[in-house]
């Protein structure tokens, strides 16, 4: 109460600007006594490892972060906590067995960290004692892709061809496999085509012992669009007896089927063979089936018209 009764009558009597510059200094001087004084702060130190050879792949990450306690004055504490803490260390300085497991130990961390540090500060405990990764030894191939799945099209489409965005991969491949892997396989998937050209993105599925540069690639389908189109085709016989004649009623018959737009001007009528088997002739009925005998490559759907045909023997 009497605080705010002498700020009050400091405000009234106009001193205002005094007191707050008295109230500066005076905490001025509180922070500058104890930036002087000594403390104990513990830093966390990222470890990121320097020096890994080409033919080295990391499997397990190197122990990170450690903990550091860090004994000095405040300021100079104050200025190492606002740094990036990060103790690069180059993995020479491991010791490493011929299971690939590397080892350091917080004494020789100890003296990367010194380094970095000013001379002002001390460095104290260092947990977890010991620093560890492991590694191994890898062949850096280039592997093709190739795409682990299906397609389905409709009547109107056909798919012609598929490709792959990148047709082939940078791989890491442990040397205890690489003679095994040959390819890299996408993930399983149907592709429905439903247009001239479609395309899916797919994840890589490397197996065991296979680390890759890309995690997706492009699979793409061509398909040619197909439209209807009929020829008529006279309707031969088989295995006709010597000296005897069959009429068909009409004799020829419609032959209905899709076909590409690119192949549509090239299908004839006479690409068809049409015919009836006269073994194969009920003689208690007038009426015939034809059947289709060949037909050119590239046409689908292929239906006769009319499916039964009147005959006369002779």
């Amino acid at each position: 109460r009497k605080l705010v009764g002498f700020l009050q009558e400091v405000v009234k009597n106009g001193d205002s600007l005094v007191f707050l510059l008295f109230l500066a200094l005076t905490f001025f001087f509180w922070i500058s006594k104890k930036m002087s004084e000594s403390f104990l702060m513990n830093v966390d130190y990222r470890i990121e490892l320097t020096g890994i050879d080409d033919d080295i792949r990391v499997v397990t990450p190197v122990t990170s972060p450690v903990r550091v306690t860090i004994s000095g004055q405040g300021a100079a504490l104050w200025a190492e906590r606002r740094k990036d803490r990060v103790i690069n260390v180059n993995a020479d300085r491991f010791a490493c067995s011929s299971s690939g497991k590397h080892v350091m130990s917080s004494q020789m961390l100890r003296d990367s960290l010194s380094v970095m540090l000013p001379s002002s500060l001390t460095i104290g405990d260092i947990h977890p004692d010991t620093i560890r990764f492991s590694s191994v030894k890898v062949k850096n191939v280039t592997l093709p892709v190739k795409f682990a799945g299906g397609i389905t099209d409709d009547d109107r489409y056909s798919a012609e061809r598929i490709y792959i965005s990148p047709e082939r991969v940078m791989a890491s491949v442990d040397v205890d496999v690489a003679d095994t892997v040959s390819y890299v396989y996408t993930e399983p998937a149907v592709i429905d085509v439903h247009s001239d050209t479609t395309e899916v993105r797919l994840k890589l599925m490397p197996g065991p012992g296979v680390v890759v540069g890309e995690d997706a690639v492009t699979v793409g389908v061509v398909a040619s669009q197909y439209t209807e189109k009929s020829v008529e085709v006279p309707v031969s016989v088989r295995n006709m007896p010597a000296g005897m004649m069959l009429r068909f009623f009409p004799s020829k018959v419609k032959v209905m089927f899709l076909v590409s737009l690119t192949d549509f001007d090239n299908v004839k009528a006479r690409d068809f063979r049409v015919a009836v088997d006269y073994r194969s002739i009920d003689k208690s009925t007038d009426r015939v089936e034809p059947v289709l005998v060949d037909s050119p490559m590239g046409v689908r759907n292929v239906k006769i018209q009319p499916q039964g045909l009147n005959y006369l023997l002779e």
